[in-house]
C-alpha cells in the first residue's frame, strides 16, 4: 500500500488517457477503494495480463517552436496514456531503480534520469577539465551530438528486451517482471496512426510541388514558343521592308 500511495502522490497534473481516468481522482480515493485498486496491480503483476485500454493513446501533436506549422514533420507527437497504467509503472520503477541504485548496477558517469544527478553534474566536470587542461598548457577538443528523432530513430530488437527480464530475474529472488517485459513490447497503435498520417501528408504535399512545378514548367515552354513566334514575326517584316525599300530604288 506504501507504494501505490507513493505512486500516486509522485504523479504530475497530466491529462488523462482513453479511459478518462484522471490523477485527481486517483487521490481523492478512500482507503477501502485503494485496497480494490491494490488488488488490480497485484493481480496485473501476477498474470502479465494488461486491460486493452492501456495498450492504447490519444495522440495530441504539439506544433515545435519556431518551425513552419504548415509542415506536418514539424509537430511533436505527445501520447496521453492511461494514468492508471502510469501507477502502475511508475511503482515497477521505483522497484527497478532500487535494485540497480542497492547494488551500484549503474556508471558513475550517469546522471540522467536519477535521483540527486543532474547534467549540471556533466557541465562541472567538463569545465574541470577543462581548467586543469589549460593549466597544463594543452588543449581540449569536445565533440557534442545532437541526434534528429533520436527516439524514432532507437533499435527496438526482441532479443533485447528478453535480456533485460532475464537480468531482472536474476536479481530479484526468481521473481518474474512479467509487467514490465509486456509494457515493453506492447505497442501504441494512435502513435502509429499518426506517423502514418504524417507520411501521407508529405506525400500530398510532395506531390503537389511536383504538380506546380510541372505547371511552371509548361508556362516556361508556352513562353518559349510564344517569344519564338514574335522573332519569326520580326524577320517577316524586316523582309517585307526590305523588299519595299528594293521596289522603290527601281522604280526611281
Amino acid at each position: 500500500m506504501a507504494e501505490l500511495k507513493n505512486s500516486i502522490v509522485k504523479s504530475n497534473e497530466s491529462a488523462a488517457g482513453p479511459d478518462g481516468v484522471y490523477y485527481q481522482f486517483l487521490r481523492h480515493l478512500p482507503e477501502s477503494c485503494l485496497h480494490t485498486l491494490l488488488k488490480l496491480f497485484n493481480n496485473i503483476w501476477t498474470t502479465g495480463d494488461i486491460p486493452p485500454s492501456w495498450r492504447e493513446a490519444s495522440v495530441v501533436p504539439i506544433p515545435k517552436r519556431g518551425k513552419d506549422p504548415s509542415d506536418p514533420f514539424n509537430y511533436r507527437p505527445i501520447a496521453l496514456t492511461s494514468c492508471l497504467c502510469k501507477t502502475l509503472e511508475r511503482m515497477v520503477n521505483d522497484r527497478l531503480v532500487h535494485v540497480l541504485e542497492s547494488r551500484n548496477l549503474l556508471s558513475n558517469v550517469q546522471c540522467g534520469f536519477r535521483k540527486d544527478h543532474s547534467t549540471l553534474d556533466h557541465l562541472v566536470r567538463l569545465e574541470t577539465f577543462i581548467k586543469k587542461t589549460f593549466v597544463r598548457k594543452k588543449q581540449v577538443l569536445a565533440v557534442f551530438f545532437d541526434l534528429e528523432k533520436a527516439y524514432d530513430t532507437t533499435v527496438r530488437s526482441i532479443k533485447k528486451h528478453s535480456t533485460i527480464q532475464e537480468q531482472y530475474k536474476n536479481h530479484s529472488s526468481g521473481q518474474e517482471c512479467r509487467t514490465g517485459y509486456s509494457s515493453a513490447k506492447r505497442s501504441r497503435r494512435g502513435t502509429e496512426q499518426a506517423k502514418r498520417s504524417r507520411r501521407g501528408t508529405a506525400q500530398l504535399k510532395s506531390s503537389r510541388r511536383n504538380t506546380a512545378q510541372v505547371k511552371r514548367s509548361s508556362m516556361g515552354t508556352a513562353q518559349v514558343k510564344s517569344s519564338t513566334k514574335a522573332a519569326a514575326q520580326i524577320k517577316r517584316s524586316r523582309r517585307d521592308t526590305s523588299q519595299i525599300k528594293k521596289c522603290t530604288r527601281d522604280t526611281a
